[in-house]
């Protein structure tokens, strides 16, 4: 199982990223829910670092990756759309986990069910259609 936390502060803005594992839906280098998770990570730590040049620390290892936003300015046009890449990749992600809840664990901090607190009961509904779960 894929295992991520996002870490929120009080503010609600993404602080911290960690992920690591993989979903044993299929073999290593053949897994679509593992290719998914990894794109949309990366692609969202590589966007803050080389597009925008956010004030960040991370790693990425086979089958992990962290990520630490250091302290912003709200005011700051960066510091902004790095959250608004990070909240992207983060509906992304309960997207992906929402389809896959046996491949995928998503915790966010101070919000034990994403999917009630995050989630309108359209979107809910959205999804339930979409995924064939009505």
């Amino acid at each position: 199982m894929i295992s991520i936390f996002f870490g929120l502060d009080l503010k609600k803005r993404v602080s911290t990223v960690l992920a690591s594992g993989h979903s044993g839906l299929m073999p290593h280098g053949e897994d679509v829910v593992c290719a998914a998770v990894s794109t949309l990570l990366q692609a969202a730590v590589f966007s803050l670092d080389s597009l925008f040049k956010a004030d960040i620390d991370y790693e990425i290892a086979p089958g992990e990756i962290s990520l630490t936003v250091k302290n912003g300015e709200d005011s700051s046009a960066c510091f902004s759309d790095s959250q608004t890449v990070l909240h992207h990749t983060l509906f992304s992600l309960m997207n992906l986990a929402y389809q896959y809840p046996d491949q995928i664990s998503l915790h966010v901090s101070g919000m034990p069910d994403w999917q009630e607190v995050l989630l309108t009961e359209d979107d809910l509904h959205r999804l339930k259609t979409i995924f064939g779960r009505e």
